[in-house]
């Protein structure tokens, strides 16, 4: 028995050592946040996924910027995307035993309707100029890791629609969101209904509730 002080009394704290309440469950084991896709590609961050993988056993890695000019996906004057530095960077990650959490951010250039960006490496936060060029993107996406790593694989990993768009990841409206949202799993899910995507829940202090 342990005897606990608080601000107002005492209280006692009993603790049943041997006493097995149910699973503790490792949230890090799940997932664990990185920086931006394109640092795949650097032997440092390799190494450290290693690491930290050996050390806690960790399934999955997210990151933002997927989408990014610097990953190449749609440049300039591009008519459809290319995943080649994709594929490099998720590659690597399953070499090493480590799922890709999928989020599908942020906006090409040649996609996007303005020119406001954010964080340093300048990720684009606005709509796309065009709902459907938006789909097309994704669901060529997610046509392409199904033929590369099949559909057993694929169908395990996670996709996330965009990254907090109640604040400022995200330059557009609500509704645009909503949009941006209803077009990304409807290319998913017409690729093939057993991959997983969903949206994040937005901070209800910004009003959003929850989606």
């Amino acid at each position: 028995m342990e005897q606990v002080a608080t601000t107002n009394c005492t209280q006692s704290l009993r603790i049943h050592a041997n006493v097995e309440r149910g699973k503790f469950p490792h949230i890090w084991e799940e997932c664990v946040g990185s920086d931006r896709a394109v640092v795949g590609w650097r032997d440092q961050w390799l190494s450290d996924l290693e690491f930290v993988k050996k050390g806690t056993g960790m399934k999955s890695v997210r990151f933002h910027g997927l989408f990014n000019d610097e990953m190449g996906v749609w440049p300039s004057g591009a008519k459809q995307p290319n995943f080649l530095y994709v594929d490099m960077v998720f590659d690597a990650m399953l070499e090493r035993g480590v799922k890709p959490f999928v989020e599908l951010s942020f906006m090409p250039a040649a996609l996007a309707s303005g020119t406001r960006t954010m964080l340093f490496y300048r990720g684009n936060t606005t709509p796309p100029s065009d709902m459907a060029q938006w789909g097309q993107l994704v669901g060529v996406l997610g046509k392409h890791l199904v033929e590369r790593y099949g559909i057993e694989e694929v169908s395990r990993w996670n996709f996330e629609v965009w990254n907090e768009p109640n604040i400022v990841f995200w330059a557009g409206t609500q509704q645009e969101y909503f949009e941006l949202y209803r077009q990304s799993v409807t290319a998913m899910k017409g690729v093939d209904k057993r991959l997983r995507v969903g949206g994040p829940r937005p901070l209800e202090r910004a009003g959003w509730g929850t989606c």
